[in-house]
């Protein structure tokens, strides 16, 4: 089961938190500086707001592995499925005339993450996507609306990065960086709290780390 210990991440980017929660339930020595520092110098266009696949991107170049689950529909098919080669080649071509600029850097970071040698999944979001990995010891990092997953009045569009390490029991088990503490809320929270981030428009929701070949 993976496990998280408190953290204390005053003024650290809720993304980067994440992905020093996953460092440390992996005991991956690196600390929160050496994580921004990767961000700021290797990045795509780092924006202080890295996207899931730029995410994704700093753990295969650590020597993990990666799956990225998205369900953009502007770029991708709904039917793209698994075949993260097809996926790349078309957004490749979609790259050299896309009509859109606002998703340059999206695509762009899609196909870094593929050329890379990430896994990435269209599916649109299920909890069975989560309790598959976190089942195996993986950690997922999923991408939420804040208010939502905790029940609250707030920005509609306020977006907070979780570590999800269990599932079950119709719970799920995470650490938000906001807070720095484990927490739990029902299967049915949790997919609103990940819909409600309008999946549709984003280039991943969810990502699988795991220290494997051959992991999820």
């Amino acid at each position: 089961m993976v496990r998280f210990r408190q953290l204390q991440l005053d003024g650290v980017d809720k993304r980067l938190a994440a992905v020093k929660m996953v460092l440390d339930s992996y005991e991956y020595s690196l600390s929160t500086s050496e994580v921004e520092q990767w961000f700021l110098k290797e990045s795509t266009s780092f924006s202080l707001s890295p996207s899931m696949t730029d995410i994704g991107c700093f753990f295969l170049h650590h020597g993990f592995m990666a799956t990225c689950y998205g369900y953009n529909l502007y770029l991708t098919q709904p039917d793209d499925g698994e075949d993260s080669e097809q996926i790349s080649a078309r957004l490749k071509t979609t790259q050299r005339d896309l009509p859109d600029l606002y998703y340059a850097h999206m695509l762009e970071s899609i196909v870094r993450f593929i050329d890379l040698g990430g896994r990435y999944i269209v599916r649109q979001p299920t909890v069975g996507v989560v309790r598959k990995s976190v089942s195996k010891g993986n950690p997922v990092i999923a991408s939420v609306n804040g208010p939502a997953l905790h029940g609250l009045m707030g920005d509609p569009y306020s977006v907070s990065e979780i570590v999800v390490w269990e599932s079950s029991a119709a719970l799920v088990r995470f650490v938000d960086g906001e807070h720095g503490f484990e927490e739990s809320v029902s299967e049915e929270d949790f997919l609103f709290a990940v819909q409600s981030r309008k999946v549709t428009a984003i280039g991943g929701y969810m990502l699988s780390v795991d220290r494997e070949p051959g992991g999820l």
